[in-house]
């Protein structure tokens, strides 16, 4: 199996307090992984670990079969954005990737123009850095990242300060790298729709631990479609549901509301709560929301609201 990434225990200790504890990971080419965590849950140190910024108290990283910290040159495989990347800012937009295009050894000057017009920069490429918004930055830091055809790509929080269009150009971006060019991307947010939009898996990370990993399936697992009810009694649906519609794979939720995830006619199950004397005070459908499902392992509470169905 082609891994570009393995960690092992992957442990930072700062000041007697464990930072970062014990984290395994693997990323294969091709995949693009989501590393969602809150501010301050050890996103950017785990990231700098794996690029051999900081070295780790304990464990060890993997990447390309090889270690880094005995082989630097498998450095020119990678391109990184880890928050706000240093630049020239006396120097223009242009001038500072130029600088970067020569020391990666890149040939043609057009991929400098291509990287721009990728991050819609072009129009500022004679512009000095030190003029530039937080935004413009990371996307001239994106651009970086890019311009010397990685085979592996770690970015950090790559769309804050972005406009929309921008993030959407980007996620585009990204999505063909990883399908047509096999690289392989780990990508760090506090903003959960931003990662799983683009994820293949998911790693949640939570006060320096890893606790948990979900692939592709798992995470549609986790936003399945349902129907929800609003009722009076949700005994007496219950029993409806299982002994009447032959329903099995629903649950109970506070407040009345019962999830029912079996394909079926609304119509009809509405229908055989009306005789049973049920009231039905809203139907909806819906999906399960990630975003609750995350603030329940991060132990901040589980909630039932809904996101409506497309």
């Amino acid at each position: 199996m082609d891994y570009v990434l393995r960690t092992f225990g992957l442990t930072k200790i700062y000041q007697d307090k464990h930072v970062v504890q014990n984290i395994n990971m693997t990323i294969k080419k091709g995949e693009i992984y989501g590393l969602i965590g809150k501010n301050g849950a050890g996103k950017t140190t785990t990231l700098r670990m794996i690029l051999n910024l900081i070295n780790p108290s304990s464990g060890k990283v993997e990447l390309f079969g090889k270690n880094p910290a005995k082989n630097q040159s498998i450095f020119e495989k990678i391109g990184s954005f880890i928050c706000h990347s240093n630049f020239y800012h006396n120097l223009t937009a242009e001038e500072n990737l130029e600088i970067h295009r020569r020391l990666m050894g890149v040939v043609s000057k057009k991929r400098t123009e291509e990287m721009l017009k990728k991050v819609n920069l072009m129009q500022y490429k004679d512009k000095k850095v030190e003029d530039f918004s937080v935004g413009m930055k990371q996307r001239l830091g994106i651009a970086r990242s890019m311009l010397h055809y990685p085979e592996f790509l770690i970015l950090d929080e790559p769309t804050n300060g972005l406009d929309p269009q921008v993030v959407k150009d980007l996620r585009q971006t990204l999505i063909q790298l990883a399908n047509d060019y096999e690289v392989a991307i780990l990508l760090s947010s506090h903003i959960l729709s931003e990662v799983d939009y683009l994820s293949n898996v998911l790693g949640i990370i939570h006060e320096g631990h890893l606790i948990e990993e979900l692939n592709y399936e798992a995470l549609q697992e986790k936003k399945k479609r349902y129907l929800q009810l609003s009722v009076n009694d949700v005994k007496k649906a219950s029993f409806i549901l299982e002994t009447e519609l032959n329903i099995s794979d629903y649950i109970i939720c506070d407040g009345g509301i019962i999830k029912v995830y079996n394909k079926m006619d609304s119509a009809e199950l509405n229908t055989k709560m009306v005789e049973s004397s049920v009231e039905v005070y809203e139907m909806i459908n819906a999906h399960d929301s990630l975003e609750n499902y995350f603030l329940s392992i991060t132990e901040e509470g589980d909630l039932i609201d809904h996101y409506p169905a497309n």
